[in-house]
Order: structure tokens, then C-alpha cells, then sequence
């Protein structure tokens, strides 16, 4: 869909626009037509101008949406690598109890194992033999 000025400006080049005949003398078109040629173009100019004025305007607003993004993101890789050091500490520091914890549950189940065995001998041994 054109907007309404491209509209007429597209009509009045294909009309008597001295853009597409060359050999029209621009003094030769009436006055009127040239008044209404010259509001279409300060027309074209105002819109295209306000254009570029958004488009600047929605542009600066990207690129400081980016600065703000980014700056959140190396703030939270700053907090990433303090938690990832802490993380190494703290598996440093309890290596030695989560080691002897997994010696004693070792332990443990050998224990049982062996009294399992002690029970199961002193059961066969009660029992008479055949």
C-alpha cells in the first residue's frame, strides 16, 4: 500500500514530470501544478526527514540497550568465575571428610558382610549334619 504523497508523486512523474521528459520546459507547466509539485516535495522532504529521525532515535535506543546488556553480562561472568573459585575451595577443603566418609561406608559394608558370614557359619554349624 503507498502512502498518499508517494502516491501523487508517482502520478505526477508519469503525468507531465519533468524528471521523466527531459525536454518539458519546467516554465511551461502551470504555475499550479508547479506549486502543488513543490508542496509534494517539502512534503517528501518533512517525511523523510522524520524518518531518519526515528530511525536514529530507535537506533541509539538499541545501541544503549546493548551497552546496558552487555555490561549485565560481564558483571554476572565476574560472579560466575568468583563462584567457580569458591567451588574449587570448597571441594579442596572437604575432599579429606567426603574421602574417609566414603572409607567408612566401605567398611561398613564389609562389616556387615562379615557378620552376615559369622551368622550364616554359626547356623550351618548348629544344625546337624546328614
Amino acid at each position: 500500500m503507498l502512502l498518499p504523497v508517494a502516491r501523487e508523486l508517482i502520478q505526477f512523474a508519469v503525468g507531465v514530470g519533468h524528471h521523466v521528459f527531459p525536454a518539458i520546459d519546467p516554465n511551461k507547466i502551470p504555475l499550479a501544478r508547479r506549486a502543488k509539485t513543490g508542496a509534494l516535495h517539502r512534503r517528501f522532504a518533512t517525511v523523510s526527514g522524520q524518518t531518519k529521525e526515528r530511525v536514529s532515535a530507535v537506533l541509539k535506543g538499541l545501541k544503549a540497550q546493548t551497552t546496558s546488556l552487555k555490561s549485565q553480562l560481564d558483571e554476572i561472568d565476574k560472579e560466575l568465575e568468583v563462584l567457580k573459585l569458591k567451588d574449587i575451595e570448597a571441594t579442596e577443603k572437604y575432599r579429606p571428610y567426603f574421602r574417609a566418609k566414603r572409607d567408612l561406608e566401605l567398611l561398613q559394608k564389609m562389616r556387615d558382610a562379615l557378620k552376615m558370614r559369622i551368622i550364616n557359619e554359626k547356623i550351618e554349624g548348629s544344625l546337624p549334619r546328614l
